[in-house]
């Protein structure tokens, strides 16, 4: 039968397939409610994981972000009485608070989204660095919206989908690391630090060779380079600064 009057992607006199009809009924379900959901063998809606209402962002990454991605959050703008996020790709090493999930829609460029900050959630991952198993951390890096191996954001509960290549995490912001510095850090300075994981005495580099850069050293002491430290993050500049080192 064909249309009566004109829908978003068809115009009057069309007759579009009973998919994509009901691929517009579940872009206007979403929009509406705020919720990411998918359609039943029966055409019926059902609500996809990430159920909850999410808050609304804005794509300013200047690529798409895939369904479950992870996002950084760079402002958030008033839109008369609500509020939108711009989200952005990360782009650090590991998370602390300013991470959140997209999705279950992939979110072309300067496209609207929701995203959730839920405690538990399932994320995308990066299938290059394995599966992830339970008790690991995997969190952001830079230049990408999965999750990494060895990188702290979010532990690892299970239930990985090897197809989607998704995974369900908890929340676990990553405020301490360790690793070695590329040189002696003096009193005052600051260097280079590569990320170390593993049992205390037998660490090994991280995966993809991950570092934090501008490491601070606000000791009275000389920290020796090549040896494990470990440096805490510090919110109110979001910076990193060494709190156990081997000293000179």
């Amino acid at each position: 039968m064909p249309l009566g009057g004109d829908v978003p992607e068809f115009k009057a006199g069309d007759r579009p397939s009973a998919s994509a009809l009901n691929r517009v009924a579940q872009a206007a379900f979403s929009q509406l409610t705020g919720e990411d959901v998918i359609v039943g063998p029966n055409g019926a809606f059902f609500r996809a994981p990430n159920t909850q209402k999410g808050k609304s962002f804005k794509n300013n990454s200047g690529s798409t972000i895939p369904a479950y991605g992870i996002i950084r959050i760079a402002d958030r703008t008033a839109i008369g009485s609500a509020y939108v996020y711009d989200a952005r790709q990360p782009n650090t090493y590991g998370s602390q608070y300013t991470h959140f999930i997209n999705g279950s829609q992939d979110i072309l460029d300067t496209k609207y989204g929701r995203l959730f900050e839920d405690d538990v959630i399932r994320v995308l991952y990066d299938s290059a660095d394995g599966t992830p198993a339970f008790g690991e951390r995997w969190g952001p890096r830079n230049g990408t919206f999965k999750l990494k191996k060895d990188t702290g954001g979010f532990y690892v509960l299970g239930e990985p989908d090897t197809t989607l290549h998704t995974v369900l995490v908890k929340r676990e912001p990553m405020t301490t690391v360790r690793g070695k510095p590329t040189a002696d850090v003096s009193p005052g300075g600051s260097a280079t630090l590569d990320i170390y994981v593993g049992a205390f005495g037998s660490e090994t580099q991280a995966t993809g060779n991950p570092t934090l850069t501008s490491v601070r050293n606000d000791s009275s002491c000389t920290i020796t380079g090549s040896q494990i430290a470990t440096a805490q993050y510090v919110p109110d500049n979001g910076g990193w600064q060494f709190i156990v080192g081997k000293t000179a």
